[in-house]
């Protein structure tokens, strides 16, 4: 059974805030889950818990933990193992990029939504309380190509920021074409091509021509085709 602790003020929240009495409606132990605690803010949760038995999770909205300073008091300073910086504490968003990627920061283990549903929250209690990284899945499925890119090859992240036209001028530039010979060769003017090869520098992150062919060889962009003259 996972013990929490919720943190809501109902005489200071306002319903475009998101409630998070409708919690105390759930039965919770049916998910093995056991609501022992609530407490107006984190700071007297912080105060008023120091002669209980501390919940295995706190709830609370993503502006409680950000406006609180000192909440990371409650599981004490992080060891050197990584997972143990993570807190036991599920936060509650509105669903905005930045207020998720805020509350990511400050450690805690599980975000969820409003619209989320009773098993997304079981889920991410029982994640945090084994100290697990969760993120609610209608945030991950509105994110999904960021997820795909982050777990994504080098290669292929890299390869799809280039758009056609750009890995034409790479292949071109790599088989140690100039720049008035890629235009002729694609028949565009040497002004395009100038453009295009400075987007791929900026893209690949590469200082000059030499390095963007070196990275367009590693990628194996770079087949058989010679250059012509």
């Amino acid at each position: 059974m996972v013990t929490v602790g919720l943190v809501e003020d109902p005489s200071k929240l306002r319903a475009s805030e998101g409630r998070l009495s409708w919690i105390h409606a759930l039965d919770l132990k049916r998910f093995h889950i056991e609501l022992t605690m609530t407490m107006p803010t984190l700071e007297e949760a912080l105060r008023g818990t120091g002669s209980l038995r501390q919940p295995d999770v706190w709830i609370a909205r993503s502006n409680d933990i950000t406006r609180c300073s000192r909440w990371q008091r409650f599981f004490g300073e992080p060891s050197g193992d990584g997972k143990h910086s993570v807190k036991p504490i599920v936060a509650l968003c509105g669903g905005e990029r930045e207020e998720i990627g805020e509350v990511l920061r400050r450690g805690v283990a599980a975000v969820v939504q409003v619209c989320d549903s009773p098993w997304h929250l079981a889920a991410a209690i029982h994640s945090a309380a084994a100290l697990d990284l969760f993120v609610s899945p209608p945030a991950l499925r509105e994110y999904r190509r960021d997820v795909i890119d982050l777990f994504s090859s080098t290669e292929e992240t890299t390869l799809d920021s280039l758009t056609e036209r750009e890995r034409e001028v790479l292949t071109c530039l790599a088989h140690g074409m100039s720049n008035p010979m890629i235009a002729a060769h694609l028949h565009i003017t040497r002004a395009t091509v100038g453009s295009h090869v400075l987007r791929i520098l900026r893209k690949l992150d590469a200082s000059n021509r030499t390095e963007a062919a070196a990275i367009a060889h590693s990628l194996g962009l770079v087949g058989n085709r010679r250059s012509s003259g």
